[in-house]
């Protein structure tokens, strides 16, 4: 037999081989067509062998949502920041001139709730003088609230004479008339002057201890400063 029909017939057993391999293999599952039924791994396709591979562990699916929402710090956070600040600090300082805004009554009320604990003996009850000078204007009268049950007190004596009669039949409980002598303020400082007077009950005619008071404001608001007993007028 010449060479060449050697060559052709060795090619040609060759081909007859590989063909009855793929008629072996048909219709068994591979890599790429996996056979039918459920498949709970995930493979895939190498140049030496299959091997599965599992899905990543929660945290870590969890690590990387985390640290796609937030994301690096930029420079435009430092800028953010002090623009934040800033505006906290104006409006604290809005804050504080309001809280020390003429017309407020913090350093009254803020006197009269002192006057009040530190009096002795402890007042159950408060009168308002009405119709004069000394009347206790209403930051005050508000604060005497606080502590209790609050009546107007005419300037008329027969008219006192009435009050009197009203608060006996309710109770003689200790009763106090506080009344206002001076309120005066510059800027963010005050001075209050206070002064009660017992009425009714065995306290009756007696005058409690003046006491006066220096009020002033900063940025966390009014302050009692300092406070001092005078004599009575």
């Amino acid at each position: 037999m010449r060479a060449g029909a050697r060559v052709a017939a060795v090619r040609r057993g060759r081909g007859l081989s590989e063909n009855r391999e793929r008629g072996a293999g048909a219709g068994k599952p591979t890599l790429d067509t996996p056979g039918p039924g459920p498949h709970l791994l995930v493979m895939r396709r190498t140049s030496r062998t299959a091997r599965p591979v599992a899905p990543p562990p929660v945290a870590s699916l969890l690590a990387l949502a985390l640290l796609a929402a937030c994301g690096a710090p930029e420079r435009g956070d430092d800028k953010e920041s002090l623009i934040a600040r800033s505006r906290k600090a104006i409006g604290d300082t809005a804050e504080a001139a309001t809280r020390c805004a003429p017309g407020t009554d913090a350093p009254l009320t803020l006197a009269v709730a002192d006057y009040i604990r530190n009096a002795a003996p402890k007042p159950q009850r408060f009168l308002v003088a009405v119709g004069t000078d000394s009347a206790l204007p209403e930051a005050g009268q508000r604060a005497l609230q606080d502590k209790g049950p609050m009546y107007l007190f005419p300037g008329s004596p027969a008219l006192q004479a009435q009050a009197r009669q009203l608060l006996h039949d309710k109770g003689d409980y200790t009763t106090m008339l506080v009344v206002l002598r001076e309120a005066t303020r510059q800027d963010s400082a005050a001075v209050i002057r206070l002064q009660g007077h017992y009425v009714g009950g065995e306290e009756d005619g007696r005058s409690a201890a003046p006491r006066r008071y220096q009020a002033t404001c900063s940025a966390d608001g009014w302050k009692l400063a300092r406070r001092a007993p005078e004599q009575s007028a």
